[in-house]
């Protein structure tokens, strides 16, 4: 004997109406089955799926402007100090060193991007700021605003201008200082996904054109910094690695080759999570998985029940059995 197909046979159970006992039960089984995973989902928090993260690098770009400060005291011809400060100042926007005038110092600034993986993102940006020093001008503190252009690219669309600032000091007088750090960015909401490129800050300063009707005090670093941590998206300079080389003391010589101070500044783009309002179809397809995942449950388990109660005639109805010759009536009433 050999089988060459099979189908199955069903026992069809039928009520008489909707309103008898079976009719009843099978309304009550079938609300219970569709109901119960929706409460459930609910219930147990996180069914519509309000905000959600994903990783991304973003395509970080330095724009050529900088604002610096260095602050120092001054010595003699003996090397010796005469308390008397004096601080650099330099901007790449003339406005700012307007306010700065006496005090201004023009430095030499060289870029370098590397792009290790060949995706046209920049994986580490290298800004090298030689600042010329006159005889007798130590450093001994510098705080700096680097700009940058950020942007994202894979599901948040956004493009802003961004701001990476440290401070260090040391009481011996510098002639470099090496930072290798990463930027990163912050939140305090999440995005929203849309369709377009969304340009929420396009630069800093709160009211930009024209800049020379800005007040001095809002262009001093304070204000700057408090202005820009009230967006909702920043960058920072993190996980720092600062070093402050020492200026060459009298014994060891200062000739002209050694009247520039440095600073180096080596930073990494790595990937970020970026916090973000989903959309309604990813809302619903997160909400779907869990109400799904509840009613396969629900369901056997009231399967299992639906079949005890009707193969064991605990309501009235009628079997509808299939067979050879074709399909049969039998009532069971109890």
């Amino acid at each position: 004997m050999v089988y060459v197909y099979s189908e199955p046979i069903l026992r069809r159970y039928a009520a008489s109406g909707w309103c008898s006992l079976g009719g009843i039960f099978w309304i009550a089984s079938t609300v219970i089955v569709a109901l119960i995973p929706f409460f459930a989902a609910f219930a147990t928090q996180s069914f519509w799926l309000e905000d959600s993260y994903y990783v991304e690098q973003p395509d970080v770009a330095y724009e050529y402007k900088v604002i610096m400060l260095a602050e120092g005291i001054r010595t003699d011809s003996n090397h010796l100090s005469t308390g008397q400060s004096f601080q650099l100042f330099f901007s790449t926007n003339t406005s700012f060193n307007n306010l700065y005038q006496d005090s201004v110092r023009i430095p030499v600034i060289r870029s370098n991007v590397h792009d290790w993986n060949d995706d046209f993102k920049a994986d580490r940006i290298d800004i090298n700021i030689e600042l010329p020093l006159r005889e007798g001008e130590n450093i001994q503190q510098l705080t700096m605003m680097v700009f940058f252009d950020v942007r994202l690219r894979k599901r948040a669309l956004l493009s802003m201008e961004s701001v990476g600032y440290f401070q260090t000091s040391s009481p011996l007088a510098g002639r470099a200082v090496h930072l290798a750090t990463e930027i990163r960015t912050h939140q305090r909401a999440p995005l929203h996904v849309t369709g377009g490129v969304q340009h929420p800050y396009d630069t800093l300063l709160p009211n930009p054109q024209p800049w020379e009707t800005l007040d001095a005090k809002d262009l001093l670093f304070p204000e700057l910094l408090r202005a820009y941590s009230e967006r909702n998206l920043t960058t920072r300079f993190e996980n720092d690695y600062l070093t402050w080389e020492r200026a060459p003391t009298a014994a060891q010589g200062q000739g002209p080759s050694n009247r520039n101070f440095t600073a180096h500044l080596s930073v990494q783009v790595p990937e970020t999570k970026i916090w973000y309002v989903p959309q309604w179809s990813e809302m619903l397809k997160f909400a779907w998985i869990q109400y799904y995942a509840l009613y396969v449950v629900i369901a056997y388990f009231m399967k299992i029940i639906s079949a005890f109660v009707y193969s064991n005639h605990i309501l009235p109805t009628f079997v509808v059995a299939d067979s050879a010759f074709g399909k049969g009536k039998k009532s069971h009433a109890f």
